[in-house]
C-alpha cells in the first residue's frame, strides 16, 4: 500500500499534517526539524518503506508483544514507528514531547496544558486513531512519502 504524509505546519511545538492511505486521513503529529537528529527531530522529507513487527520498546513496557510499524532505512535513524501519544514540542524549548521522533497519528490537532500548565498544541485521540490505522492496514507494508510543507520560495516562484 502508499501512502502520504503532508507536513502542513511546524515549529517549537511539533511538526503537524496528515497522513492519507486510499481515502482515508489521520492527523499527523511530529517532532519540530532539528536536522534529523536522533530523540529530537522528525525524519527529514522522503519516501519509507513501513513494516508491521513487533517493537522491544513496547513489548517490554507491556509485559507482552506489542507490534507498531516501523519506518526502515532512514539515515541515521532506527525504531521510527507510527504510535499514539498527544505531545510532540521541542523539549531543549520548554516544551512537552512524548516521543523521541516518531510519527503519531490522532483525530484531531488541537491544545491542552501540558506538564507544566501552559497550553500546548497537540494531537488529540491519538490511541484511537493509532487503532483505526492499524486495523485498516492489517499488517500489510506500507510506503510512505513525507513531504514537507513548501517554502516561500517555492510558492512565490
Amino acid at each position: 500500500m502508499k501512502a502520504t504524509l503532508q507536513r502542513l505546519e511546524t515549529g517549537d511545538q511539533g511538526t503537524f499534517g496528515v497522513l492519507t492511505v486510499d481515502n482515508k486521513t489521520w492527523p499527523s503529529a511530529e517532532l519540530p526539524w532539528r536536522d534529523n537528529q536522533r530523540g529530537k527531530s522528525c525524519i527529514p522529507a522522503g519516501t519509507y518503506n513501513l513494516i508491521w513487527q513487533r517493537s522491544p520498546r513496547f513489548s517490554d513496557r507491556a509485559g507482552f508483544d506489542v507490534f507498531k510499524y516501523e519506518f526502515l532505512d532512514i539515515p541515521g535513524r532506527d525504531q521510527v514507528l507510527i504510535h499514539s501519544a498527544n505531545f510532540l514540542g521541542d523539549v531543549d524549548k520548554g516544551w512537552d514531547s512524548q516521543a523521541k521522533g516518531c510519527v503519531i497519528l490522532g483525530k484531531r490537532i488541537g491544545e491542552m496544558k501540558n506538564s507544566k500548565g501552559v497550553m500546548q498544541k497537540c494531537i488529540q485521540t491519538s490511541g484511537n486513531a493509532v487503532k483505526e490505522f492499524e486495523a485498516y492496514m492489517e499488517g500489510k507494508p506500507l510506503t510512505i512519502e513525507v513531504i514537507d510543507i513548501p517554502s516561500i520560495e517555492q510558492v512565490v516562484a
